[in-house]
């Protein structure tokens, strides 16, 4: 058993630390007359709890001792509210700073929080956790309140004395069975959808916490809550969903909160200067400074036919066809070909023109894969090639070469006027194309 000596310098070391958890605390007799200072002490804690858990924006200036400019005032006091939060900002509005300072309010106010970080890697949620890291060093009541921060390669954690926590995971298949109160989506444009529908929301359940197992009491349930950040993209993924889903939820009445800014923030408050912009901003093309700092996504006009989302697969092609070369042609087989997959339709695309000039059209080959899915085909635009001018005998010549090098099935002509001639042409060598089907294949002619 521990010595008196032993106990007694453990009591001496606890009261003189910073962990409130851990300092002794005087026991008080129920009939004492002190009792009831005791019961107005905690009518005024649970007063002063229940103000901070409703202005949190307060609660991180007056305890934490954290300067907020009135943007990250209001930034902080709105995701407090909302059920699900998403932010779009540009470069250097300190979009990751803010939420984790957030992150950690949420935790001290309520014990047993579990609030995951999840990002592409463990790495860029991870910037959210050195950014903690270095506010615990800053800020001394915030370091009473956390009892270890580990950072390394494989695990990114901040543990609280009452029991809360902060977790990096990555989005990925692997990182099923987390839960989390509070789930916080960094870049969340670059995180997978379907892995963050499968895999990262049901992460979410409802804080367990005591007064749940009282009857009286038993209906407050917390909501778990969602917080998605990152800077603008194209308009054909699916963060824009997201984004336009939040908006029209928030007008018509749901528990969402929405949030854009642009460089000006970094500006007006002297995160960025305008030469430093002005010189970042050289370097980049328009579309990019658009997304990066003025914070505008980019797609297609409303009256657009062809969406960006029907170019979403094309966008992750690994593999692109190459037509073979006069000077590197190999009779045997084409070093750039695509392995046809079983059940694979291949077509060639020919929309003819014979015309000269920039004011005339073009005539545009394509080369197309069609694969097969439970729904139908998924489409794969591999190739595509354009001429001006060219005759019809080397157009027809050249739909031939890449009929074969690219093993198509069908070849899909506009038989109109000029497209005739290469109906013609194509027919001549043995090539017959009867309601495109392919019957014979010859040797290539060049």
């Amino acid at each position: 058993m521990p010595s008196v000596k032993n106990f007694r310098n453990n009591y001496r070391r606890k009261a003189e630390g910073e962990d409130l958890f851990e300092i002794p605390k005087q026991a008080e007799d129920a009939m004492d007359s002190t009792t009831k200072y005791s019961r107005e002490r905690q009518e005024k804690i649970i007063d002063w709890i229940t103000f901070y858990r409703r202005n949190v924006h307060r609660f991180v200036e007056h305890y934490f001792g954290i300067h907020l400019y009135p943007y990250q005032v209001f930034w902080i006091y709105w995701m407090s509210l909302a059920d699900k939060f998403v932010t779009i900002a540009a470069r250097a509005d300190g979009k990751t700073w803010i939420v984790g300072v957030f992150a950690c309010a949420r935790a001290v106010l309520y014990p047993h929080s579990e609030v995951v970080v999840v990002s592409t890697t463990k790495k860029q949620a991870g910037l959210m956790i050195e950014k903690v890291k270095t506010l615990r060093g800053e800020h001394p009541n915030l370091a009473r309140e956390i009892s270890n921060i580990v950072t390394n390669q494989n695990v990114y954690e901040v543990a609280f004395h009452n029991g809360s926590k902060i977790r990096v995971v990555a989005s990925r298949e692997s990182s099923r069975g987390e839960r989390s109160t509070l789930t916080i989506f960094e870049e969340f444009r670059l995180i997978d959808k379907q892995i963050l529908d499968s895999v990262i929301v049901p992460f979410a359940y409802v804080r367990q916490v005591p007064y749940l197992k009282i009857p009286e009491y038993g209906h407050l349930i917390e909501e778990p809550r969602k917080v998605f950040i990152s800077s603008a993209y194209h308009k054909g993924l699916w963060w824009f969903d997201e984004y336009k889903a939040t908006v029209v939820g928030m007008s018509n009445g749901a528990n969402m909160g929405f949030l854009a800014m642009d460089f000006s923030v970094a500006v007006r408050h002297k995160i960025k200067t305008i030469k430093q912009l002005k010189d970042e901003m050289s370097t980049m093309d328009a579309v990019t400074v658009l997304e990066e700092y003025f914070n505008i996504p980019w797609g297609e006009s409303s009256s657009a036919y062809y969406k960006l989302k029907m170019f979403e697969r094309a966008r992750n092609i690994k593999t692109a066809f190459y037509p073979q070369r006069f000077e590197t042609y190999n009779p045997k087989k084409n070093p750039y070909n695509i392995e046809k997959t079983d059940g694979e339709i291949r077509l060639v695309s020919c929309d003819i023109a014979t015309r000269a000039g920039k004011s005339n059209d073009l005539s545009i080959n394509a080369c197309i894969r069609l694969l097969p899915t439970h729904k139908g085909y998924a489409r794969e635009l591999v190739h595509i090639e354009s001429y001006s001018g060219m005759n019809s005998v080397l157009q027809g010549i050249r739909i031939k070469q890449l009929f074969y090098d690219f093993d198509a099935d069908y070849i899909v002509l506009d038989i109109a006027n000029n497209g005739v001639d290469k109906l013609a042409l194509s027919s001549s060598d043995r090539l017959v194309i009867n309601c495109g089907i392919k019957q014979e294949s010859p040797s290539r002619t060049t």
